[in-house]
Order: structure tokens, then sequence, then C-alpha cells
């Protein structure tokens, strides 16, 4: 997953001002990608799982920008360089 691997740092930087309001951290961090056996043949898959009942709208506009900044070019995998 993009995200996951922008935030992990394995593509490059996500970079977040340091003043931003704290609500906005506390939506990037409400869900991580853990491992999970999903489907009737059992596979395991990486998966976003939410983190209780927290509120993550602002991670799925970052999702969604990010995923407009591949589509338009903005955002270039590594390899695509």
């Amino acid at each position: 997953d993009v995200v996951a691997d922008f935030r992990a740092g394995r593509l490059g930087e996500m970079l977040v001002p340091v003043d931003v309001d704290k609500r906005f951290n506390d939506h990037l961090n409400a869900e991580v990608k853990r491992w999970d056996t999903v489907g009737r043949e059992r596979r395991v898959v990486r998966i976003w799982k939410k983190i209780g009942h927290r509120d993550n709208h602002l991670l799925d506009c970052q999702m969604a920008s990010v995923g407009f900044g591949m589509v338009k070019g903005y955002v270039k995998l590594r390899d695509e360089t």
C-alpha cells in the first residue's frame, strides 16, 4: 500500500509540519497495517485495521490525495523515475 509505504519511509518522505493540529496526527494514526488471515483460502495479507473507535477521516483524505497525485503524475514511485 503506497500510503503505508510512504509513512514508513520506504517510498520517500511524507512530511507533516511540526505545528500541525494534534487532531490531524490523531486521524493519521487511527489505523495501522497489520498481517491478517482472510478468506476461505486463509491467505495471509496486510490490511488496514482501525484502532478502537478513533476518527480516521483525514487519513482517508490523505489516501485519496496520494492516489490522485499518482494519477496526475505528481507522486511517483521510485521505480517510475
